[in-house]
């Protein structure tokens, strides 16, 4: 390791939030973990891993293998990876190899940890329809200079001690998100896959309280079932069926709020003909049981 900050003893309550999040009636707290220069020789005995927390990481000399996702795959020089909550990932290369990268850790936190997609974060900075790019990008001399510019500056701002030295650690991590989002996925043209995907999540919307199989819908966007599901993923942070959930609870809550029905005439409304399955289904995403809740409001 060349260099290493962390931020476990900074008072986040007076800190820039321009890089906040606000999330399903919650506002999320931009928290920067660390920072770090990592550098070495990789090892045999990598331990993948995956939390909820988020990396940008851009490999700035090396060349060899690393774990990122289920598989291995190639890195060198400008190899730039957006790991975003639960991905799984070990970034030391498994041979003996030189290494060096730049990582950006952070997480995204309130009473618990925000844990949208990578992509899906940048959707909420920029408010722009966004291209679905799979880690690594690999970045040309000119990206490279650019990120890097921005990362030293961190470094620099965060050891300055001066009393704007965190306003300028925020918007130089601005500018690394509007690299990212400039650089590697803004789209100027109509992404047809993207509208693709748009569909389905319409279809769901629409049909949260039918059973449907992913091949459907899969087939209805020209996909494969394992590649519309990983897409679907990536753009919108969960799995179709996890959305489809997801919707299913919200209009449980409106019906619970706004209506007298009852917990099996509920289930019944938005598609779960097991009422016990329902209240389980509800408790895990709010918490709480159906009668619950209703009785809280």
């Amino acid at each position: 390791m060349q260099k290493f900050y962390n931020t476990y003893d900074i008072n986040w309550d007076n800190l820039p939030k321009i890089l906040d999040v606000f999330n399903n009636g919650y506002n999320y707290s931009f928290n920067l973990e660390h920072i770090s220069i990592e550098a070495g020789v990789g090892s045999t005995r990598s331990k993948p891993h995956s939390h909820n927390i988020y990396h940008i990481v851009l490999y700035l000399e090396g060349a060899g293998r690393i774990y990122w996702e289920d598989r291995m795959v190639n890195i060198q020089k400008g190899s730039l990876f957006l790991c975003s909550p639960g991905i799984k990932h070990h970034f030391c290369p498994d041979e003996k190899v030189p290494f060096k990268y730049a990582e950006i850790t952070f997480s995204l936190k309130d009473n618990d940890n925000l844990n949208i997609s990578m992509l899906e974060l940048l959707k909420y900075y920029c408010g722009l329809s966004l291209k679905i790019v799979d880690s690594p990008v690999q970045l040309n001399a000119r990206q490279i200079w650019q990120f890097e510019q921005s990362f030293l500056s961190i470094f620099k701002n965060i050891s300055s001690g001066e009393d704007v030295a965190w306003f300028n650690v925020y918007d130089n991590l601005a500018n690394i998100f509007n690299f990212i989002i400039k650089e590697i996925h803004f789209v100027s043209d109509r992404d047809s896959a993207a509208d693709s995907l748009t569909v389905a999540k319409q279809y769901i919307d629409q049909s949260f309280n039918k059973t449907f199989s992913i091949d459907y819908i899969a087939r209805k966007t020209g996909m494969s079932k394992g590649y519309f599901q990983r897409r679907f993923k990536m753009e919108f942070g969960v799995s179709p069926i996890a959305y489809q959930n997801q919707v299913r609870i919200k209009v449980a809550k409106r019906l619970l709020i706004e209506t007298g029905l009852n917990i099996s005439e509920i289930s019944e409304r938005i598609g779960l003909e097991n009422p016990h399955y329902f209240s389980r289904l509800f408790k895990k995403h709010c918490g709480i049981s159906p009668l619950s809740y209703r009785k809280s409001l």
